[in-house]
C-alpha cells in the first residue's frame, strides 16, 4: 500500500472508531497490512495522527478552495464554505474528537488551520469584489 492510501484509509478509521484505542496492530489489521508493513511508512502512532490530521485539513482545504472558486459574491462564498465545514466535522466521531487533544502535533495541526480559517473569513468580508475574496 502506497502512503497517501495508507493515510486515506486510517483517517476514515479515526474519524469512525477514535483515535486513543486503536493500536498500530489493530491499525495494520483493519488495512489488511503487517504491523511491520504500517510502521515502515510511520514510525509510530504519533506520527500517524499527526500526519492523519494534515491529511484530513488538506482535504478540507482543498473542498473548501473549490468553494470559493465557485461561488461569485463573498456572501455565497461564506455560505458555501460554512456548509462544507458543518459537512466535514458532521463527519468525524465524538470520539475523534475527544481523543485528538491527546496528540499535541494534531491540536497545532487544528490550530493552525483555525487561524487560515479566520484569516480567509476576514478576506472574504474584507473584499467587495469576488477576485479578493480567495
Amino acid at each position: 500500500m502506497e502512503k497517501e492510501s495508507v493515510l486515506e484509509a486510517v483517517y476514515g478509521l479515526f474519524l469512525q472508531e477514535g483515535i486513543r484505542d486503536m493500536r498500530m496492530r489493530t491499525i495494520a489489521g483493519k488495512l489488511g497490512i503487517t504491523r511491520h508493513e504500517l510502521c515502515s511508512l510511520f514510525p509510530g502512532k504519533w506520527e500517524l495522527v499527526a500526519q492523519c490530521v494534515e491529511y484530513g485539513l488538506q482535504r478540507l482545504n482543498a473542498v473548501l478552495d473549490a468553494a470559493c472558486a465557485s461561488s461569485r459574491t463573498p456572501v455565497e462564498v461564506l455560505l458555501r464554505s460554512a456548509v462544507t465545514a458543518y459537512d466535514a466535522f458532521g463527519a468525524m466521531s465524538w470520539q475523534f474528537i475527544e481523543d485528538i487533544a491527546y496528540y499535541p502535533a494534531a491540536v497545532d495541526a487544528v490550530n493552525g488551520e483555525r487561524r487560515l480559517l479566520r484569516k480567509r473569513q476576514r478576506s472574504v468580508f474584507g473584499s467587495a469584489s469576488k477576485r479578493d475574496t480567495c
